[in-house]
């Protein structure tokens, strides 16, 4: 009959147990120029979620995992290590426009290279 009760009251107490090992985090993502970033995704392991309008998330997480990252289009994505609940505000930095402007100047160099083979390939005949 002893064994029977502590069976049942280690089956009780594992659960409990295993929801102190979690905590929620928060904080508010916002761009270098300080305005909140709606929309970006803040992820831990499995468990993610998107912030809202002014920025703003919470994302329960582990003890044991130490850090979240943080997403948008756009921006750079980020990692930020959980050192506190309170994660504060976390920057992100806007991925480079030079690099899509290359690349268009790339396309329409190559665009108007075939052009003027073509209108050398028409002449030459």
């Amino acid at each position: 009959m002893a064994l029977v009760i502590l069976s049942i009251t280690l089956l009780i107490m594992v659960p409990v147990a295993g929801a102190v090992d979690n905590t929620t985090v928060f904080g508010i993502v916002v761009d270098a120029n300080n305005e909140p970033i709606k929309g970006a995704k803040v992820s831990c392991d499995s468990q993610e979620t998107l912030t809202a309008t002014n920025g703003s998330f919470s994302l329960q997480v582990f003890y044991d995992q130490d850090t979240i990252t943080v997403s948008a289009d756009g921006f750079h994505e980020t990692t930020v290590t959980v050192d506190a609940a309170d994660l504060g505000r976390i920057m992100l930095e806007p991925v480079s426009q030079g690099t899509s402007l290359a690349l268009i100047a790339l396309i329409l160099a190559c665009g108007a290279g075939i052009f003027a083979l073509q209108i050398y390939m028409t002449r030459r005949r």
